[in-house]
């Protein structure tokens, strides 16, 4: 099954499907956070504002006074009609007016009335420039019934900033967060996936050659080529062991079909470790002792090991996996086979050795690709070709290794 250019970027859409909805979420909670605490300050000091604004410029148009109580954050500035600031009481900017607007603001003042505008006011002090928000009221000023200037009440919002950081930073960070969360669990999905269609190449290859070798047997019994006895005896048993072989692959396709509908395989629970694995040992002793194999393992039930927290019937099925390959590579009657166990810290190493004709070293590096088979006539000892199928399931359990160490 070869992975094409256009699958790799089917997959990485697939796997970046989210994104957008994220981001999009993101801006919006973003844009309606910053707003919503902008909005409240502005709200909540609005009325106050409109109210110290008129008061201040009634009692300026009578006696061209400017007096007001020294609200803190509270600035009174008064202009005439050209621009010019004639009176103030600055609380706020060190004491000097700030760079107003003031033909923008008298221009509205003339057009609509009194006015209430929210500005960001670039601000140069003593020791640096800075940016801060501040609420600009504004009321008119007369003298014989005609406009003669301008007072505006300035309230800065210094906690806008800090709270704007506060909100955004956490959110920002937040929203990274489950992006690396669903960024997270579509690739372990994906690789879920990967693991199924890997497992079902591998299985589709090894159906094709006991499949063939049973139909091309069958057509030569029944063509009538074949009539030795013992000739015939031996296709015999070539068809019961491929029938035997095909029925293990079928076997395991049914097991990647639990991997898919019932996920019970895939939990962990605590066991007993003579309860995963001693049915398997068993059965392995029993058949070790028929091919004259020696089977060496202790006894779990009489040598207890901890409580183990696992998946059963995936450690199980390893294990099965692993000492069936292990009697394919073992000579009978010289053979021999050992199972040890070793805790280590939290964690207990299962360990399969024997003395068979092993790997080559240049194959070694092989063992866990797809598909991957050594030459047979490269093998130091007596193999049969079955054999070298069953390493192909390799690259599938340690995947499933890998789900069992994360998940």
């Amino acid at each position: 099954m070869k992975i094409t250019k256009d699958s790799k970027i089917k997959r990485a859409k697939k796997n970046g499907a989210h994104t957008p909805l994220l981001a999009t979420i993101y801006l919006l909670g973003l844009v309606f956070g910053v707003l919503l605490l902008q909005a409240v300050p502005c709200h909540r000091h609005r009325d106050a504002l409109l109210i110290f604004a008129e008061r201040a410029a009634q009692e300026y148009s009578q006696d061209f006074t400017l007096e007001a109580d020294p609200i803190y954050g509270l600035n009174y500035l008064v202009y005439d009609l050209d621009g010019n600031c004639i009176d103030q009481i600055i609380i706020s900017f060190n004491n000097s007016a700030p760079d107003l607007n003031i033909e923008k603001y008298l221009a509205s003042l003339e057009k609509n009335g009194a006015g209430l505008y929210y500005v960001w006011l670039r601000y140069t002090g003593l020791n640096a420039t800075k940016s801060f928000p501040i609420l600009v009221a504004t009321a008119a000023i007369q003298t014989d019934g005609k406009l003669s200037g301008i007072l505006l009440v300035v309230r800065d919002l210094p906690d806008i900033p800090a709270n704007l950081i506060s909100f955004i930073l956490p959110w920002t960070f937040a929203f990274l967060l489950l992006f690396l969360y669903f960024r997270f669990c579509a690739r372990k999905a994906q690789e879920i996936e990967d693991l199924q269609r890997t497992y079902i190449a591998t299985m589709s290859h090894d159906l094709k050659t006991p499949i063939t070798s049973i139909k091309a047997l069958s057509e030569t019994l029944l063509d009538g080529y074949v009539t030795d006895s013992q000739k015939q005896l031996y296709y015999y048993n070539t068809i019961l062991k491929e029938a035997n072989h095909l029925e293990d692959t079928v076997l395991e396709i049914l097991e990647l079909s639990k991997l898919q509908t019932a996920k019970t395989l895939y939990q962990k629970e605590n066991a007993q470790a003579a309860d995963v694995f001693s049915p398997i040992l068993d059965r392995y002793a029993e058949l070790c002792e028929d091919m004259e194999i020696q089977f060496n393992t202790p006894n779990l039930r009489e040598e207890p090991l901890p409580h183990l927290y696992t998946a059963p019937a995936l450690i199980s099925r390893v294990l099965d996996l692993l000492l069936h390959n292990a009697i394919k590579f073992t000579e009978s009657g010289s053979g021999k086979i050992e199972v040890n166990f070793t805790v280590e810290k939290n964690r207990l190493l299962v360990s399969v050795i024997d003395n068979g004709c092993g790997i080559a070293s240049d194959q070694l590096p092989h063992i866990f690709e797809r598909f991957y088979q050594g030459e047979h006539s490269e093998l130091p000892c007596r193999l049969v070709p079955e054999a070298m199928t069953y390493i192909f399931h390799l690259p599938l359990f340690r995947k499933v290794f890998f789900f069992l160490y994360h998940s």
